[in-house]
């Protein structure tokens, strides 16, 4: 017994040292399985994420093949996509690992660079999966006040987005005006690489007379 251990135990903690004893002989063969069927599990999420993506894609872009030829020729995509595989390895909630599958999916796609690709990847490391879908409901919003209302009734998210730099809010100073919502370049970035996440998680806009909004930022 270490010296630790015998000082706990004064405390009247036994329980606690045997609880703590058990977690500290985790680290065996069955451990260790456990651990690479996570990782398979969280390839197969990717894999399905993508037959959601690429038919998206096949109809938004022309020579689809070729550009994910030249992407995937790229070292640093292999660099982006170990970053989203060692952000899942150590992620504790199940649900952020599936947001970080569909975000490593969306890593393929031909639209963004590879560096605004990298800004997401960081980014994401703040966001939880709830920040995204409002983020989504907020761009998917009619006209400035429903964005509004979406923003200011998202609870915790209202801040992520804001303080991650999704989102910027803000009163104009003239009398009576509506406040501002706005989705930043940033925040569209994110959403573009969390599509087929978005499409599972929140499949209708939170508006029926939602528009299609601009890429980028969004003034009213």
């Amino acid at each position: 017994m270490t010296g630790v251990e015998a000082s706990l135990l004064k405390l009247g903690v036994k329980p606690l040292i045997q609880w703590m004893t058990r977690f500290s002989e985790r680290n065996t063969d069955t451990f260790v399985r456990a651990r690479d069927e996570m990782f398979r599990e969280w390839v197969a999420e990717l894999h399905q994420a993508l037959s959601v993506l690429v038919p998206e894609w096949e109809r938004r872009f022309t020579d689809l093949q070729d550009k994910i030829d030249n992407i995937a020729e790229d070292p640093q995509l292999l660099r982006l996509l170990d970053n989203f595989g060692y952000e899942a390895s150590r992620e504790t909630i199940d649900e952020r690992r599936r947001l970080l599958a569909h975000a490593a999916a969306g890593a393929m796609m031909p639209e963004l660079t590879i560096a605004q690709k990298a800004r997401v990847e960081r980014v994401l490391r703040e966001l939880d999966p709830e920040d995204v879908v409002a983020l989504h409901r907020i761009r998917s919003a009619a006209d400035a006040v429903l964005r509004h209302k979406e923003w200011s009734t998202s609870g915790a998210s209202a801040d992520a987005l804001v303080g991650s730099g999704c989102v910027r809010a803000f009163t104009p100073e003239v009398y009576d005006a509506v406040p501002v919502v706005v989705v930043t370049t940033l925040g569209s970035w994110i959403l573009e690489m969390c599509n087929s996440y978005v499409l599972a998680a929140q499949p209708v806009p939170s508006s029926a007379n939602a528009e299609p909004q601009e890429k980028g930022e969004t003034w009213e």
